[in-house]
């Protein structure tokens, strides 16, 4: 458990220089965010090929859209560019997005990995 000097602490998947210039140093104000993104979007990728699975191709581009946006306020910027890639292939295609959202989920599954240690226990 690496944490920088500003109290943010280094998390794989998050531009740690990022979140200190757009959030400041307060390492307490950026894990209740990461709590939150994760309680609310750690499924995600499951539940965007449930909708997928429905042929509900809007529900699921609607669900990466907010997923992307909150993900860019925590500095998960890897994350960002995969989920703008798999919303639009959703929005603009009918080409199989199973790899984009494959590398969603595997992202997110990092994301939660390594805020582990900083959260509370689940």
């Amino acid at each position: 458990m690496n944490q920088t000097n500003q109290g943010i602490p280094e998390i794989p998947g998050i531009d740690t220089h990022r979140v200190i210039s757009t959030m400041g140093n307060d390492g307490e104000f950026f894990l209740e965010l990461l709590e939150m993104f994760l309680t609310r979007y750690g499924d995600a990728a499951e539940r965007v090929r449930t909708d997928l699975a429905r042929g509900n191709r809007e529900s699921a581009a609607r669900l990466l859209h907010n997923l992307q946006g909150t993900a860019g306020s925590l500095g998960a910027l890897e994350l960002v560019g995969s989920v703008q890639a798999l919303e639009e292939t959703l929005v603009r295609s009918d080409n199989d997005p199973a790899s984009l959202l494959e590398q969603v989920a595997r992202q997110l599954a990092l994301l939660k990995k390594g805020g582990a240690p900083w959260l509370p226990p689940k």
